[in-house]
């Protein structure tokens, strides 16, 4: 009741580390046997420094036992302040232990207190090797067994760390091994003052104290002879060094400065300039299980006394010291950088006691495989059509013979025994075959067959017609022949030439691969999927195939028509490399990310485990599922298995190519960013470059070329992507610069590619250089000659006035590609030119819409020259195709005009009125001639048809425009 409220909580007992030096073996050796009784072993004592102690602790002088063993039972506590301080007291301290005999030191230990950083709760030993302390020269040897031993224990009041903390922290050990060169400002220094420095080297860390290396001296023109230093680091901390140097290419800074030497009565005017820092590259850290990181790093511009140096400040000037004899650089920059044979460098290395990422692991197994992934399917049946009309007539051919032959059998038996008896059978045979009517239904499809043929390689009309019609029977002889020498042959069934690869015509693959990249190049895709669908009916069974059909379909932004192509050459190979790696590709597109997982780990784990493509995809596919462990390992791997294979290129960057050739630009940059930590590099800034097109962000792609142009200004490439950003803007002068740099600086090794070649013409086309334009399609011809390079060179000479150059090389290019429907339109075109060709005009334009052309600038153009010529049906049909794919006003003016001519008022006066509308939905930008064309020639079909208001109100708004135009 004394009303003095509660007692105070009882005071926690302080913190304390007991150090307990227990007993010593025998230190010295009895006498022999034999010899005279030995005395006694001198008493012994024991002494012991511990950290942070200036004065040791010892015991009194205890005897020997009869062994010749002492129990020192030396025992003391000391109490300390539990922390990342103290621990790094007892890293770098070591327990200093000392054996006397008598009062004489005998021997030392030294007890490496280092298992306390990594969690140890005790440091024991109970054999200790004891070292003898060194001997005067020419006294007797010491007398110390080379077995004694002491036994000693190191225990704290409680555990320095938790276990948690312990599993979370790690000691660094920081080597520098030399700074170099040494400025020759700094040796002459250092030479007249005797070698008065020392230099230090700070490594900032977060939430401790730095790590410092001191005492670093000069050697010659080499900084630095000391060695390495451990320093403890606590969870936090490695936590953030591990954020520090996150994403490849961070990095983290080294400090060097120089001080001078302690006691010296000196002080350095040019500290300043001597203080520098480093930027050391950690990034080797980051794989997985490793624990050592070195290398070499440019010393920058000094810190200048910023407040954020880890270093200590220069030191006070002592009291009547003097100046060294150096003055520091009078611009302020920095003494290292006078170094005059190289810049100068420090070489470090940095290792830890455990990773901060555990060794490398293989993900998991998905819960899927490739084939839960693809639909159920019963096999690719083989296609029994006849892919062209040849192949049809030698499938009728080989179809009467069967006719025949059954016939006959059902007829006769044996051979006939009487003279002349196969004359007879043969009448026989060929009268029910009549009487049948089979005879005349063969002819019907072998004639049907021979009409396919004649449609499809030879045309009526023109010049040589009885040598077509001599080759025509030639040619179907032969196949006649070459069916019937076939048949009954082994293997020449259909079915089997279907299920063996060598009877696939590899020749028309590779051809109609070609066709299907030349319209893809020339941006006619329907065309170019025509091709590729034309290669299918070749073949079903070739994953290629359906790998080239599914990335053409990914570039068009057909994704779920490419997964389906793909999946179908998985079909054919369930480990087709190329179709798994495209078809996790489009999953990471479609964030559908368990089933890129599935098809990533069926390359890595089975189909191809050395391919970095796969191992970055599925880093990505990790990253993306917050798998952070496993997006890491995946990392490393790729980045190994690319180092392996030598290629010479970033890790990620094979991976960004299959992306952005599968048009997914995010995707790639993604990758790209993920890796370099902001590194440029030339291929890295070409991928950027490329996919920022992609994206029509052409700001961001210019600055991403200008950077690549700036790494490297003697690849093609840049330019190339450079005159396509010009291009894709209108910019024609500055596109033809681009593409000509690119072309000038190809090899006749590595010469520019068809498109850039096809680019380049065009650019000169547009731009009225047609001589330029013919030089570079003529080239183009010799390295890649194709329909398109030709095409692009009969253009050039037709426009140039060359009509029979023109022919000639339109010519090539039908031979090349007689599908191709610009080069009929254009043959078309040099024919009507001619002025007499017209039955030939007619024909190839004939072909051209067979072909469907949709060329509406060249059709208008064929439509006012057959109008010209009074071909007034051509002339509708080229017009009528003209307008339908956007030819705009004068293409209908032409044929409103070509209506007129055929005495349709009517279809004429829709063509004006469709006209007129489209002029006024131009606006201003409708230049006012066109406009008085429109309204003209609808006030003239208004009259013919007694459309007086209507012809009058035309005529009101004509005199509008010519007031306007006068005023």
């Amino acid at each position: 009741g004394g009303g003095g409220g509660p007692p105070p909580p009882p005071a926690e007992p302080p913190f304390t580390i007991t150090v307990t030096v227990k007993s010593a073996s025998a230190l010295v050796a009895a006498a022999a046997e034999g010899e005279e009784p030995p005395a006694p072993p001198p008493p012994s004592k024991a002494s012991f420094t511990f950290a942070g102690e200036a004065e040791p602790v010892e015991c009194d002088a205890v005897e020997a036992d009869a062994s010749g063993a002492y129990t020192y039972n030396l025992t003391h506590a000391f109490e300390r302040a539990p922390g990342a301080a103290l621990i790094q007291q007892l890293l770098t301290t070591p327990l200093a232990v000392t054996i006397f005999s008598g009062d004489v030191a005998l021997a030392t230990a030294s007890v490496d207190l280092a298992p306390f950083a990594a969690g140890a709760l005790e440091v024991a030993s109970a054999a200790v090797p004891l070292t003898a302390v060194p001997v005067a020269e020419g006294a007797e040897p010491s007398p110390l067994l080379p077995t004694a031993t002491i036994a000693v224990t190191v225990t704290p009041s409680a555990p320095l760390m938790t276990s948690a903390e312990a599993a979370a922290s790690c000691v660094l050990t920081l080597t520098v091994s030399s700074v170099a060169p040494a400025p020759e400002s700094l040796t002459k220094a250092s030479a007249a003052a005797e070698a008065p420095f020392l230099f230090t080297a700070g490594l900032p860390l977060t939430g401790i104290a730095p790590a410092l290396i001191t005492g670093g001296a000069l050697v010659g023109d080499v900084v630095w002879n000391k060695p390495s230093a451990k320093f403890f680091l606590p969870g936090a901390t490695v936590a953030a060094l591990k954020n520090a140097i996150k994403g490849r290419g961070s990095t983290v800074p080294l400090e060097i400065a120089r001080y001078v030497k302690p006691g010296l009565a000196l002080h350095d005017p040019a500290f300043a300039a001597y203080r520098a820092v480093c930027a050391l590259c950690l990034d080797d850290l980051l794989n997985p299980g490793a624990v050592t990181a070195a290398g070499t790093a440019l010393l920058a511009a000094p810190f200048g006394g910023a407040p954020n140096s880890c270093l200590p400040a220069a030191p006070a000037n002592p009291e009547g010291s003097k100046p060294i004899e150096e003055e520091p650089p009078a611009d302020g920059s920095s003494a290292w950088a006078s170094a005059a044979a190289s810049p100068p460098t420090v070489t470090f290395a940095v290792a830890l006691s455990k990773p901060l990422l555990p060794p490398f692991k293989p993900p998991a197994p998905a819960e899927m495989s490739v084939a839960d992934l693809l639909p159920p399917r019963e096999p690719i049946a083989p296609l029994h059509a006849p892919n062209t009309a040849t192949e049809a007539f030698r499938a009728q051919v080989l179809s009467a013979a069967g006719t025949l032959s059954k016939e006959y059998a059902a007829m006769f038996t044996g051979e006939p025994l009487e003279e002349g008896g196969k004359v007879l059978r043969r009448k026989s045979l060929v009268f029910e075959l009549n009487r049948s009517g089979k005879y005349h239904a063969m002819k019907e499809r072998l004639k049907e067959a021979a009409q396919a043929i004649i449609k499809e390689r030879f045309f009526a009309g023109g010049e040589g017609v009885q040598g077509k019609y001599n080759e025509l029977y030639v040619h179907l002889v032969e196949e006649m022949h070459g069916a019937l020498n076939a048949l009954g042959a082994p293997g020449t069934s259909k079915a089997s030439d279907a299920e063996n690869g060598d009877a696939v015509d590899h020749d028309k693959l590779a051809k109609y691969k070609a066709l299907a990249d030349e319209y893809e190049v020339n941006r006619e895709d329907a065309i170019a999927d025509k091709w590729h669908q034309e290669r299918l009916l070749l073949t079903r069974h070739i994953p290629e195939v359906w790998c080239d059909y599914g990335a053409f379909l990914s570039r068009r932004g057909g994704f779920g028509k490419a997964e389906e192509a793909y999946k179908e050459a998985l079909g054919c190979d369930a480990a087709w490399v190329p179709a798994l790696t495209a078809l996790c590709a489009l999953m990471l597109h479609d964030e559908e990310y368990g089933r890129a997982e599935v098809y990533g780990q069926a390359v890595t784990s089975g189909a191809a485990p050395a391919d970095p493509v796969a191992w970055s995809l599925l880093a990505a596919t990790y990253s993306a599922l917050e798998r952070e462990t496993d997006a890491t390992n995946c990392n490393y791997e790729a980045r190994r298995l690319q180092a392996e294979a030598g290629a010479g290129e970033e890790t990620h960057v094979s991976t960004a190519l299959l992306l952005l050739d599968m048009h997914m630009p995010a995707e790639a940059c993604a990758l790209l960013e993920q890796e370099s930590g902001g590194e440029k590099s030339l291929a890295r800034q070409l991928c950027l470059g490329r996919a920022s097109l992609l994206e029509g962000v052409t700001s961001t792609a210019y600055g991403h070329l200008m950077d690549a142009l700036s790494i490297d200004a003697t690849d093609p490439r840049a330019f190339e992507l450079l005159g396509d950003l010009h291009a894709s803007e209108g910019r024609v002068a500055e596109a033809e610069e681009a593409y000509t740099h690119a072309m000038a600086l190809g090899s006749s090794a590595a010469p520019g590619s068809l498109k850039l070649h096809l680019n380049l013409g065009a650019t000169l086309l547009v731009a009225g250089k047609h001589a330029d334009a013919r030089g570079v399609f003529m080239a183009a011809c010799g390295v890649c000659p194709c329909a398109s390079t030709w095409l692009g060179a009969g253009v050039t000479m037709l426009r140039a006035g060359d009509l029979e150059g023109a022919e000639a090389a339109l010519a090539e290019a039908n031979i090349l590609d007689h599908t191709n429907a610009k080069v009929w339109g254009y043959l078309c075109l040099v024919a009507l030119l001619h002025g007499a060709r017209a039955a030939e005009a007619e024909q190839a334009l004939g072909m051209a819409f067979k072909v469907n052309i949709t060329d509406a600038g060249l059709l208008g153009e064929v439509g006012e020259l057959f109008q010209a010529a009074g071909k007034w049906k051509h002339a509708e049909g080229a017009l009528r195709r003209a307008v339908k794919h956007g030819a705009g006003i004068p293409a209908r003016l032409a044929l409103g005009k070509v209506m007129s001519e055929q005495n349709d008022a009517d279809a004429a006066k829709v063509e004006y009125k469709l006209a007129e509308a489209e002029a006024k939905e131009g606006g201003a930008t409708t230049d006012a001639g066109v406009m008085a064309a429109v309204l003209g020639a609808l006030a003239g079909v208004h009259a013919e048809l007694g459309e007086e208001a209507e012809a009058a109100a035309c005529r009101e708004q004509l005199a509008a425009i010519a007031g306007g135009a006068g005023a």
